[in-house]
């Protein structure tokens, strides 16, 4: 009883730690959606689903509510799959998962989830000081094996088929070791529910508790590990709208470049900023190309207008473009202003400060990302 409290207690700490790191650094994890995600599984598997199942077994408390308990354990545990599954497509390629995996997902979670309501699904016995329990319908016990190789094949088909395109092959590495590893837990999973061996279920333990420790450590130390792990910045470019190039960098370098290196689709988003640019409102604006988003942004008040190309412009490089530029206006707006309001020559060495900026607000895109929190 001691040892399964101590494991409660540090499962539930650890999902609560979490939750209250994510909420309150949510600007690390790209969008409110991912850190959402990654709260939903704390709460659904750490405090919910791990708690229940261990608690289940102990005969304090009567059979129906410890049965209750144990199924209910088992269907928090598959929302937590599920969100699993969501959260390595949002980071790897920022989407939702097809409407039919999806539907095969809820189709089974309903069936299970049903089969789990009938009476005479599960045996609860008494065997000394513990529950166990016995599968008395066989097809729900296979539907739930089913459930799990389903899981690992959609984390296994996910990661192997992107990662190709993962902009930084460490963390290409750890997301497929991450997913490995989810998979003997899955597996030791399936073993404990069906034999109720004691060493299987203090391993079901250990695993979840060190991979939860796993994760935190990654939120705390990799916080680009949930930053769209394929999406890229290929160049970065600032213009006043007389056509002045004030500062441009390129990402798959690591270096800042010269006007004379400037050529093709950079040229062409830029023509486009500055013809457009008295008639720009105050949003992104985008030019697709066959395989690059060239997406812009203009400051009508300073005059300038910042161009950025990447393989998918989404919300997070939204985010980071507006960061930029209400950084970028507060340090440079005297000389912004000189430029805008008389005209005057400066030395554009001095906006050379963007590539701080840079560091700061798009570090998951650099070549060699360190990350702010390390």
């Amino acid at each position: 009883m001691i040892v399964n409290l101590i494991m409660i207690a540090l499962s539930v700490s650890l999902g609560v730690f979490s939750i209250l790191y994510m909420l309150t650094h949510r600007e690390n994890y790209g969008t409110l959606t991912i850190v959402l995600i990654i709260c939903l599984i704390y709460l659904f598997h750490g405090i919910l689903a791990l708690p229940w199942l261990t608690l289940s077994v102990e005969t304090i408390f009567v059979e129906d509510m410890a049965l209750s308990m144990w199924k209910f354990s088992i269907i928090f545990r598959m929302i937590s799959l599920g969100l699993i599954v969501s959260l390595c497509n949002f980071i790897l390629v920022y989407s939702r998962l097809s409407f039919s995996l999806t539907f095969i997902y809820c189709f089974l979670l309903g069936i299970i989830t049903s089969l789990l309501s009938l009476p005479n699904s599960i045996e609860i016995t008494r065997v000394g000081n513990y529950y166990n329990y016995v599968f008395l319908n066989p097809v729900l016990l296979v539907l739930i094996i089913a459930f799990d190789f389903y899981i690992i094949g959609l984390l296994f088909f996910t990661v192997t088929t992107n990662l190709s395109a993962i902009r930084n092959p460490l963390l290409g590495r750890l997301l497929f070791i991450f997913v490995f590893y989810f998979a003997i837990v899955f597996l030791n999973h399936i073993i404990y529910i069906t034999t109720q061996n004691i060493l299987f279920k203090g391993i079901n333990y250990m695993l979840n508790i060190i991979g939860s420790i796993s994760i935190i450590y990654t939120l705390l130390k990799m916080p680009e590990f949930f930053v769209v792990l394929t999406n890229k910045i290929y160049d970065f470019i600032i213009f006043q709208k007389s056509g002045i190039l004030l500062y441009s960098y390129n990402f798959e370098t690591g270096k800042e470049t010269d006007e004379s290196l400037l050529k093709g689709s950079i040229l062409i988003g830029i023509n486009h900023i500055l013809t457009n640019f008295t008639y720009k409102k105050d949003q992104l604006n985008l030019i697709k190309m066959k395989d690059r988003d060239i997406v812009f942004e203009y400051d009508t008040y300073y005059g300038y207008a910042l161009l950025l190309i990447t393989n998918q412009k989404n919300a997070i490089i939204e985010n980071a473009v507006k960061h930029f530029m209400q950084s970028f206006n507060d340090l440079n707006k005297d000389q912004l202003k000189k430029i805008e309001n008389y005209g005057q020559l400066i030395d554009i060495s001095v906006f050379k400060n963007a590539k701080v900026l840079i560091n700061e607000n798009f570090y998951p895109y650099l070549k060699k990302s360190k990350g702010r929190l390390r």
